[in-house]
């Protein structure tokens, strides 16, 4: 939920403890205070559901989905390895490089992609099963590596899914809270009557109505880069795409980023001399998510490191 509705919302339970604990023959002297109060109740009530919908954590569909992912290529890598071997053998070059994709391979590379390869090695070893017996390939073997990867197909919208919930609560909140001002609104008119003849109720309940600002929030990622001897790496951008925040690390490494949303972040680590790195964080509102990223040195252009 965001700040400042989290703020507006503690100010109308405010509202509402005092209201409640005001006697009803004051609350008569207001006309048709009573019915607007209780549709401003109502709509608050509306809240809590919207608001847990929003916050409950939805981060186990991001982990879910790379369990799957790793079952997924480590089923994959057992059937290639054996059609490669089958491969060599038979002095079939093209059908040899096919199949060296490894297990690091496949579960880097995007989901969409890492399904594919995973389902060409499938359709592979199908049409090859008779010449592949002697390897050890068997259907019940493909049979498992199609079946994590429907698993894995099935999991692949769930974590966007879960971000979607929380959009669709968030904006209920925020029509929630919009037509709460209202009712608040005429409440305010209403209450502005007894300003001399009640001034005691008067600023109590204005009291009441003031919005009290929390401080900021913990940090929501704090990290560390280093490179594959352990050593920190300064100076590496840290990005979040989606949000359009770049960060450096500083000469020891860490960086930081503050306020974000409950959700799970794409964050891109790039470095001249390294291959960039992506991770997935998942972030919890008010809680800080601690990451540690190991760089490794392009080995395309190892001469490209910079300090």
């Amino acid at each position: 939920m965001k700040k400042v509705i989290e703020e507006k919302r503690s100010m109308c339970y405010a509202v509402k403890e005092y209201i409640d604990n005001t006697p009803s023959e004051q609350l008569e002297e207001m006309p048709e205070f009573n019915p607007v109060y209780t549709q401003f109740i109502a709509e608050l009530d509306t809240i809590p559901a919207e608001s847990e919908s929003q916050t409950t954590d939805r981060t186990g569909e991001a982990t879910l989905k790379n369990i799957y992912k790793s079952d997924m290529a480590i089923a994959a890598v057992v059937v290639s390895s054996r059609i490669k071997a089958y491969a060599s053998n038979t002095n079939n070059v093209v059908l040899e490089e096919e199949m060296s994709k490894t297990y690091s391979v496949i579960t880097r590379t995007r989901d969409t992609v890492s399904a594919d390869l995973c389902l060409f090695i499938f359709n592979k070893g199908t049409e090859l099963l008779a010449d592949l017996a002697p390897y050890g390939v068997t259907s019940d073997m493909l049979e498992d590596l199609k079946r994590k990867r429907d698993m894995f197909i099935a999991q692949l919208p769930k974590p966007r899914n879960g971000i979607v919930v929380r959009k669709q609560a968030t904006d209920a909140i925020e029509q929630s809270m919009r037509t709460i001002t209202g009712y608040l609104k005429r409440m305010d008119t209403l209450v502005k009557m007894l300003q001399f003849t009640n001034p005691e109720f008067y600023s109590a309940y204005f009291s009441s109505r003031k919005i009290v600002h929390t401080g900021n929030r913990t940090l929501s990622i704090l990290g560390t880069v280093v490179d594959e001897q352990g050593m920190p790496l300064s100076k590496v951008e840290v990005s979040i795409k989606e949000l359009g925040i770049t960060k450096k690390t500083t000469d020891k490494g860490n960086f930081e980023f503050k306020n974000l949303e409950s959700q799970v972040y794409e964050v891109t680590f790039k470095k001249a001399g390294y291959a960039d790195t992506v991770v997935k964080v998942a972030v919890t509102a008010t809680e800080r998510t601690k990451i540690g990223v190991t760089m490794k040195v392009d080995l395309n252009n190892p001469l490209r490191i910079a300090s």
